[in-house]
């Protein structure tokens, strides 16, 4: 049984009833119920004093925060630890209730704001035991100096908190405040360190891939699975970096100059002593992700699949829950960054763009901010600013007034899920049984009793599968295959994760910010362990500046399997050896291309042969459709005028092209078609640019089409546990695998959350679909009459019911006159308020959401406005800030924010940049201090 002393019966009902209090409590606060007395003082009295003086404990000194007219703070201060003390002040004043939801989410304590519906998720992060991590990493592995900032940063928190509670700090805590009389507690380092592992867990690599193939298993053979994860098409695609090798304990990349091969940390942060420097233990990726080279792994889920599913089943529900505060784990979150040299600029020196593709969040996960030091010396070395979190001091992703640097997610390989033999007494590990390390953990929960649960851990990692109340008990299954031992009652499941172990990922940023050039750069990325980034480098030195690439991280070495199965957790062979030398990771200094392109594509080839990395990073890259149109857009501008402008930056970053409409508008187009409705919606793609533009009728059609061809031909073929929530059919079988008893029909639902259903629609279906289309009589293109009103069985036919359906299903939401369909009107954003404003009533959602906005972009295309096929075609990850930074002139880079610099839900400054990303405009981003000086409306000093 799962050690659950108290296990927790969570049910949505529990938090719903919670919500519609909190929404009779906000009602009353903005002048709903009580008039509008409530509404100027309990909506206001939380708004920060932006000009004149206050007094800042601890401060050595005045410290100046100067405001532009987005309200965007520039801090001026003489010691390091005054900047950052004022830094926690700052951005209390504007995100207070932004920084205390994201504390309780990382320490697993929700319930004590939220009540019982928090519950389950509070015990999964429990398990995972982030706040832990984070205490230790503190304690043990953070430089002292970072440990003072953080101490200042908390103190700066803290001042603004002392003698304020309820509705001094947001209408959100003014309704916890009269609805459990909630009281914030004081800030502590360790909630800003916590913060990191939240960030680590929304870009963690394969982990979903991982449970999805697993699922797939049930319905599906190994041959078909394959064809749904095609390797990555290098041929077409091209990697971040072109090639190179590991020689010497160092990276050496083809094409780069030699002071980037030659500078930087040759340091080994996170080499194992039990690996070789330069063997290939692992499965190369160039083999692709379509053979599973671990036959062990694939032996032991085929045959322990029916209780492998259950837990995994359970495990992905669970997953759901979790607040994704970046975005969704899948194949749209990502980000675009590229970097082009000063010989192809108009301005002489490097341009650096980049825009994260993360969760719509109100306010946005961003805040935008410069730390400056009036003097920089040994005392007070920060000059940077750039977008930051709130909650944590320094700056994330930016420039000082030496260097620029912008991150994506590498995508590595980071996690596995090990199956565990479980026993009374422990569990199996190479023929013996080990005891369990154990914890027990309380819950406390607002309105109701606390929870009490056991956190189980092996060698391993924590038992994630302990945390469903569907894992109680399994029963009797099919025999395993293999060398695997006897079932019993059911393999647990444990997670290997990289960010479990302390790590120096807060130095690293306090390095980065102050680092001055390119060997400077590296040997702060070095330390950034997790969660491991594409970091793109410029730098204004010399006559045309530099740019690089880095890949930092720390990625494990597996000598047994490929980390594309769960692993046998009783198999010492499958256990990690070590983790690639962070000296051997691909990087790029100058490369003779003269730009570099990171967007969540392959970072390199692995392999054996010539020019091919000795490592494998991971098998489950992004496909690169966003990569290769930007590798495009750069090259045609070189190729055309020569040189690339900061607005042609911007441009490029706003692109809406579709390539998998240009492979299949040509297609449809020829199709055959009777019904004149849904001939006159074809004639839609007749002439259509491939753009999704947000008034194009064309664009809102066709995606509709690819919608309806991916449900028909894959959707419906999907395994329950990865189909839409709800989303019910007819089918044949009776679930036991891919020999079903197919006399047998039977009604089933979809069981997966809407933002990771499959299929998603991303730039891995565009590759699956590629390589079909050229088999007209695929069997993914037989649709039977069960699952439709009418069976095809040809690519075209399956294409034609798709372009049927599409029409009735943009008539039922469109109306039937074409001419009033546009992208914009489907594909639309809205901005939820962070979890008050995701559930409950309506009058909630108004209170506190902003929009919606009709947005053009789409999956897997440069302005990446994400959607799920399966569930929709609602916004579901965007561009979550864009900046463009110009090294030879800072001041005239520019910036936006998905949403504005307060938190606050009725302060000017709520959404007032939403417009201007939407239309994909920028703010000139001033960095200077006489360029501040004329950009400030504001200002206000602190004091000692």
């Amino acid at each position: 049984m799962p050690a659950n002393e108290s296990a927790p019966s969570v049910k949505k009902k529990g938090r719903r009833a919670r919500l519609i209090v909190l929404t009779l409590v906000l009602a009353l606060v903005a002048g709903l119920g009580y008039g509008a007395y409530w509404s100027v003082d309990s909506v206001r009295a939380s708004y920060p004093q932006t000009t004149g003086t206050l007094k800042l404990a601890g401060l050595t000194a005045p410290v100046e925060v100067k405001r532009d007219a987005n309200g965007i703070p520039q801090l001026y201060a003489d010691t390091d630890q005054d900047l950052f003390r004022a830094q926690g002040f700052v951005q209390a004043q504007d995100r207070f209730w932004e920084m205390d939801v994201r504390r309780h989410m990382t320490s697993g304590r929700l319930s004590e704001m939220f009540g019982s519906g928090q519950v389950e998720t509070d015990a999964f992060l429990r398990t995972l035991g982030w706040r832990q991590v984070a205490q230790t990493e503190y304690d043990t592995k953070l430089s002292p100096e970072t440990k003072k900032y953080l101490q200042a940063y908390a103190d700066g928190v803290n001042a603004y908190l002392k003698g304020k509670s309820g509705k001094d700090l947001s209408v959100e805590h003014a309704a916890l405040k009269l609805s459990e009389d909630y009281q914030p507690e004081q800030w502590t380092p360790v909630d800003s360190v916590a913060w990191l592992k939240a960030m680590a867990w929304d870009l963690r690599g394969n982990m979903q891939d991982e449970i999805d193939r697993s699922l797939m298993t049930g319905k599906l053979t190994q041959a078909q699975i394959d064809e749904l994860y095609p390797p990555y098409p290098f041929d077409r695609n091209k990697a971040i970096v072109d090639g190179g090798k590991v020689e010497g304990g160092k990276y050496v990349a083809q094409g780069s100059t030699a002071s980037g091969s030659s500078s930087g940390s040759g340091a080994n942060t996170s080499t194992s002593a039990s690996t070789g420097a330069s063997a290939n233990t692992g499965t190369s990726a160039s083999t692709g992700a379509s053979a599973n080279t671990s036959a062990v792994d694939n032996t032991t889920v085929q045959g322990a699949s029916a209780g492998l599913r259950t837990r995994l089943t359970s495990l992905a529900a669970t997953l759901d829950q979790i607040p994704a505060l970046l975005g969704p784990n899948g194949s749209g979150i990502g980000s675009n960054s590229w970097v082009v040299a000063g010989k192809y600029t108009t301005t002489g020196k490097p341009l650096l763009a980049n825009d994260p593709h993360l969760a719509p969040q109100l306010p946005s996960v961003w805040y935008q901010m410069g730390l400056h030091c009036r003097a920089v010396s040994a005392s007070c070395q920060y000059d940077v600013a750039g977008f930051t979190f709130s909650g944590m001091p320094g700056v994330v992703i930016g420039h000082n007034a030496d260097i620029a640097w912008g991150m994506t997610n590498l995508g590595a390989d980071v996690t596995d899920l090990y199956l565990e033999q479980i026993k009374p007494e422990g569990y199996v590990y190479d023929g013996k049984v080990l005891p369990f390390t154990t914890r027990e953990e309380v819950i406390k929960v607002a309105g109701g009793p606390s929870k009490k649960i056991t956190v189980r851990t092996t060698n391993n990692g924590p038992l994630v599968s302990d945390r469903s109340d569907e894992l109680g008990t399994v029963g009797n299954r099919a025999p395993v295959g293999g060398a695997a031992p006897d079932r019993g009652n059911g393999y647990g499941v444990a997670l290997r994760w990289t960010a479990l172990d302390p790590g120096k990922s807060m130095d690293a940023v306090f390095k980065i910010n102050r680092a001055k050039d390119w060997p400077g750069f590296r040997a702060a990325a070095a330390e950034f362990e997790v969660p491991s980034q594409n970091l793109i480098y410029a730098d204004n030195k010399g006559a045309t500046g530099n740019i690089g690439y880095q890949a930092p991280g720390r990625i494990p070495l597996r000598t047994t399997g490929d980390g594309r199965m769960p692993a046998p957790g009783w198999d010492s062979k499958y256990a990690w050896k070590g983790f690639i030398p962070q000296a051997e990771l691909p990087s790029e200094f100058n490369p003779q291309r003269g730009y570099v392109v990171t967007a969540n594509q392959a970072v390199v080839e692995s392999g054996t042969g010539s020019g091919k990395y000795p490592y494998t990073l991971t098998t489950d890259w992004g496909y690169g459709a966003r990569s290769q149109r930007i590798n495009d857009l750069i090259e045609a501008k070189i190729k055309d005028s020569g040189k690339i402008s900061t607005d042609d930056m911007r441009t490029m970053q706003m692109d809406n092209s579709s390539e998998i409409a240009a492979l299949l508008a040509p297609m449809l187009t020829k199709i055959s078609v009777s019904d004149p409705d849904v001939r006159s919606a074809q004639k839609l793609l007749e002439g259509w640019n491939y753009t999704q533009e947000p008034d194009s009728a064309a664009a809102a059609y066709f995606n509709a089409v690819w919608r309806n061809i991916l449900k028909l031909s894959f959707g419906d073929k999907m395994p329950k546990e990865l189909r839409v929530r709800d989303s019910c059919m007819n089918v044949k079988g009776n679930g036991t695998g891919p020999a079903d008893d197919l006399a047998v029909v039977v009604r089933e639902c979809g069981e997966r959350g809407p933002d990771s259903a499959q299929p998603d629609g991303g730039d891995r279906w565009f590759e699956v679909v590629r390589k079909l289309v050229k088999d007209e009589k695929s069997a993914w293109w037989q649709s039977p009459a069960l699952y439709s009103d009418q069976a095809t069985s040809t690519r075209d036919e399956l294409f034609a019911r798709a372009m049927k359906d599409a029409r009735w299903e943009l008539t039922a939401k469109l109306g039937k006159d074409q001419s009033s369909w546009s992208w914009g009107r489907l594909h639309q954003l809205t901005l939820k308020n962070q979890t008050i404003g995701t559930e409950g009533p309506g009058a909630l959602k108004w209170l506190l959401n902003r929009g919606p906005w009709n947005l053009g972009g789409g999956e897997a295309t440069v302005n990446a406005t994400g959607w799920n096929a399966s569930s929709g075609y609602a916004v579901t990850w965007v561009p979550s800030m864009r900046m463009v930074v110009n090294l030879n002139d800072l001041d005239k880079s520019r910036w936006i924010n998905l949403t504005g610099a307060s938190g606050h839900a009725y302060a000017d400054h709520y959404t007032d940049q939403t417009d201007m990303w939407a239309k994909g405009e920028l703010l000139d981003w001033a960095f200077g201090k006489d360029a501040v000086a004329k950009a400030t409306v504001e200002t206000l000093t602190l004091k000692p």
